[in-house]
């Protein structure tokens, strides 16, 4: 009908005036090419009734005029998400399709992993349809690209070489670094020791033996770590007048076995005689022998317990030395202390018992969602719930300090236009039908990295780095909007761009031109809030009877 004509004329007008996003074939020049919403598009030239036009080509994952170009059908990994390159029609899309954990290992949209650092990924839509990637990651400090929690400790590469008789040789090629809490700050990494060539770790001022050179390992109160070799003098021993290489060992008169080790000397064993037969006790270590009790700690001499061989019960029962019972709800273990020549032995309540497990004292048994505590009540040693303080102070404590970090992608999308000869009649005709898409510009965001850097020897905070959450691009596929096929061309009273306002108005209904027909206009007008004395004005504008 004349009234649905009219309108899809006015839907043109209107796909006209909105084709202003970006270059467009109108103000580009033949032959060049520049990037729009990771898009590459190039003004090209014309055939037939086409004077010129814009077309996209493929992807550009930099977003940049200069950066490299992938072919649609092809994908681009990056840190965090896996970007395909697709074509539909002459729409060219560049969008996230999965999620990559910190190995760079594909993640799909619903899998959470597990790595070997304790942190979690997790790829995932959201609420709008986006795909993001989460990740969760426990308190410490960073080396690597891992997480130290705190007390656990690294290597950090550091190479030792000292100089012996005009000789480079190397003794040592790494510091133990370990990770601290430092309260409100954070983390920090503090070195804790130097490692040998040969693997040893060394704690601050410890001695070891490199390809036959002594060394010592020394850190110093702000963090600088040395590594030297040290004189044989240093490290022998002076027992009783007599000197005890390093590495040697010594028994004195009553059976106490030394052993120099670096320049210290110090207990390491016992020797007696029962009978005709010799044996050895390591320090602070006890054995029954033939049914006596003997004992080698860091006293003079070895400890002979005569008749004391245990622990006896009011029942009359005899418990042997660290052998454990059950008494009620306690758990007991037999005793003894030695001042001088005098033994006593006493029974030792070392916890609770808990379906047939030791729980120490004051110690939790957690089972399942079930926490209890092994505490003193009403004269007795038993298991408990735990009290409201005592609870609050749990859950904080399973509380790792951690970060949760959320990634969004970036993408785009867009298509290209054409501009067409103008027919040269005048009266009612079929013109050539006209392509016009508008490519739509979306804010995009790209993901931001953290370079993770060496932890310094001198102590200085390393914390876990927060990112922010990234806003996910949202992927827009434009239409074409086709001139109608006939329409009577009349003397028009205004002119053209007077039409455009109300287009503007009307414009998002031209998207979609089965929403153009006479059924429909009262639901347009009323959608659109356009009234029919608009409409009317329109018809006028443009020569067109009621």
């Amino acid at each position: 009908s004349m009234l649905q004509l009219s309108f899809l004329l006015l839907c043109s007008f209107a796909a006209v005036a909105l084709s202003t996003a970006g270059r467009t074939a109108q103000d580009c020049t033949i032959g060049d090419q520049w990037t729009e919403n990771f898009i590459r598009f190039e003004c090209y030239q014309g055939t037939g009734l086409v004077v010129k036009g814009v077309r996209a080509n493929g992807c550009v994952p930099t977003n940049k005029d200069g950066g490299a170009l992938i072919q649609p059908g092809t994908t681009f990994d990056e840190k965090y998400f896996t970007y395909s390159c697709s074509k539909s029609g002459d729409v060219v899309s560049y969008q996230i399709i999965n999620c990559r954990d910190s190995t760079g290992e594909k993640l799909v949209v619903g899998e959470t992993r597990t790595m070997a650092d304790g942190s979690s990924w997790k790829c995932f839509k959201d609420s709008t349809g986006a795909i993001k990637l989460s990740q969760e990651t426990q308190g410490g400090c960073i080396y690597d690209g891992k997480v130290y929690t705190t007390g656990r400790s690294w290597r950090q590469p550091e190479d030792f070489k000292v100089t012996v008789a005009g000789v480079v040789r190397s003794i040592g090629n790494a510091v133990q670094m370990t990770c601290r809490s430092a309260g409100a700050s954070g983390y920090t990494a503090q070195a804790t020791g130097c490692v040998t060539t040969a693997g040893k770790t060394l704690s601050n001022g410890g001695f070891a033996t490199v390809d036959s050179l002594n060394v010592k390992c020394l850190i110093a109160s702000d963090g600088t770590v040395t590594m030297s070799v040290v004189d044989e003098s240093d490290v022998t021993c002076s027992f009783n007048g007599t000197i005890i290489k390093n590495g040697e060992k010594y028994t004195s008169n009553n059976g106490d076995v030394y052993s120099c080790i670096f320049g210290v000397s110090s207990k390491t064993s016992c020797a007696f005689k029962i009978g005709d037969e010799t044996h050895t006790l390591n320090r602070n270590s006890n054995a029954y022998i033939n049914g006596k009790y003997y004992s080698c700690n860091s006293g003079s001499g070895m400890v002979d317990f005569g008749q004391i061989t245990g622990c006896t019960l009011p029942d009359g029962s005899l418990k042997n030395f660290y052998s454990t019972w059950t008494n009620g709800t306690e758990v007991n273990r037999c005793r003894y202390t030695v001042s001088g020549a005098t033994i006593t032995t006493y029974i030792e309540i070392i916890g609770c018992d808990y379906n047939s497990k030791t729980v120490g004292r004051n110690s939790l048994e957690i089972i399942g969602k079930d926490v209890k505590k092994c505490a003193f009540v009403d004269g007795l040693w038993r298991m408990r719930n735990l009290t409201t303080a005592e609870y609050t102070a749990y859950i904080k404590s399973q509380s790792t300090g951690g970060s949760s970090n959320v990634f969004g992608g970036s993408g785009g999308s867009g298509s290209g236009g054409d501009i067409t000869a103008k027919p040269t009649t005048t009266t009612t005709t079929k013109p050539t039908p006209t392509t016009t898409k508008t490519i739509v510009k979306t804010s995009t965001v790209v993901p931001s990295t953290t370079t993770r850097a060496p932890v310094p020897l001198t102590g200085s905070p390393a914390v876990v780095p927060s990112r922010s959450t990234l806003s996910p691009t949202s992927f827009i596929t434009t239409k074409d909007t086709e001139a109608p096929v006939t329409f009577p061309i009349t003397t028009a009273p205004g002119q053209c761009h007077d039409l455009f306002e109300m287009c503007s108005t009307l414009a998002p209904i031209c998207y979609d031109r089965n929403n153009a027909s006479l059924s429909n206009l009262n639901k347009i007008i009323k959608n659109m809030n356009v009234t029919v004395d608009q409409i009317k004005e329109i018809f006028k504008i443009m020569g067109i009877d009621k």
